[in-house]
């Protein structure tokens, strides 16, 4: 906000608008552990294969699958102050994209199935592809709320409010789900995914003049 030496009223306007999600993100990948770099390779590719297959059959679209990393490092044990060669982490994590919010638990079990023992899942978020009708809402709440203090004020003071010299805008939302660091499977169930509510809040710093 510009400093000004005219008189006037700065006031600051706040609005929220909630909204469900409809797109959870989700690394899935395999980690393998094994004697050679080689063997490690090959056995995380073709759990990689399997991982993605089951992707492609619960209806996770190709373009929604993305390689976010690619690692290979030793692993040692330390005992007695000496150094012990344990094999070769070779780790392949996929970002994944999911549309379909009802069925993104079974996708998750079904991910899980294929990858086996080496699989990993970690941060679950959940967002909206498209803010842009909830932010507006949003907007529209935080210039009635920034108005409304400012005639209130004017009020107050006596004054007639007058025309809006400033305007600085801030967007933002409270963070969301941290990372799922286990989920608990059964043969019976899918495993429960809630996606929850987001609060998309747009903050005003409105400064108008005094006629």
């Amino acid at each position: 906000m510009n400093h000004h030496t005219e008189p006037g009223i700065t006031v600051t306007g706040i609005g929220k608008s909630a909204v469900a999600p409809d797109l959870m993100s989700v690394d899935l990948g395999i980690s393998v552990l094994a004697a050679s770099v080689a063997e490690g390779r090959a056995l995380t590719a073709e759990r990689a294969r399997a991982l993605v297959a089951a992707l492609l059959e619960r209806g996770v679209a190709n373009d929604d699958i993305q390689t976010a990393r690619y690692t290979i490092h030793p692993e040692y044990d330390h005992a007695d102050g000496e150094q012990r060669l344990r094999g070769y982490r070779v780790g392949n994590e996929l970002q994944v994209a999911i549309r379909e919010l009802g069925s993104a638990g079974e996708v998750l079990d079904h991910a899980a199935d294929a990858g086996g023992d080496e699989v990993m899942i970690n941060n679950v978020s959940f967002s909206v592809e498209d803010q842009t009708a909830v932010r507006d809402q949003a907007r529209e709440a935080a210039w009635a709320d920034a108005r409304s203090r400012a005639e209130h004020l004017a009020r107050l003071s006596g004054q007639a409010l007058g025309e809006v010299v400033d305007i600085v805008e801030t967007t933002g939302r409270p963070p969301g789900p941290g990372p799922l660091h286990r989920l608990a499977m059964t043969a019976e169930e899918s495993t429960p995914v809630e996606a929850g509510t987001m609060a998309i809040t747009v903050t005003l710093e409105v400064r108008f003049g005094l006629g």
